[in-house]
Order: structure tokens, then C-alpha cells, then sequence
């Protein structure tokens, strides 16, 4: 995969505006919603547009949240509410 380098700066509101061949290739319109993830070990950022992907990213902060022990499964919900499944 070719990667396509540019350069930005970041404004004081901490935003960067995306070079126009990246927007273009994104397919991105002034008010899209992007999905930003950074790899911390690598300090490589991800964009990409917000329905790209959506159900697995959706699925893969679930699947997060239920290991840190934020969330319950459904079993468990339904024993506790008297609910048989």
C-alpha cells in the first residue's frame, strides 16, 4: 500500500485541516463525521469516515467495555430482573 504524505498545522482550536487529495480520496463533504484512532505504540493516527467500518468499531468498544467491567451480557440482566430466556 502507497502511503500519501502531506503536512499540516494544527490551529489553536487543536483542529488540522485534512489536504484536499486526502479529503477527495475519503470521499469527505465539509460536516463529515471521521473516526480518529491512534496507535499510542506507534504514534500513527487513523482517519477514516464514520461509516466506514462503523459495526466492528461499535462492536470492538463493546467488546472493550465489557472486559474493563463497564458493561454486563444479557444473561446476566435477565437473571437479575427475574427474566426467562
Amino acid at each position: 500500500m502507497e502511503a500519501d504524505k502531506s503536512s499540516g498545522l494544527v490551529d489553536n482550536e487543536g483542529r488540522v485541516t485534512l489536504p484536499e487529495k486526502i479529503r477527495k480520496a475519503l470521499k469527505l463533504e465539509p460536516g463529515s463525521t471521521v473516526l480518529i484512532e491512534l496507535e499510542s505504540n506507534t504514534n500513527v493516527i487513523h482517519i477514516r469516515p464514520a461509516l466506514d467500518d462503523l459495526i466492528l468499531t461499535l462492536a470492538k468498544q463493546a467488546e472493550e467495555e465489557f472486559a474493563a467491567g463497564k458493561t454486563r451480557n444479557l444473561r446476566e440482566y435477565a437473571r437479575e430482573h427475574g427474566i426467562d430466556g
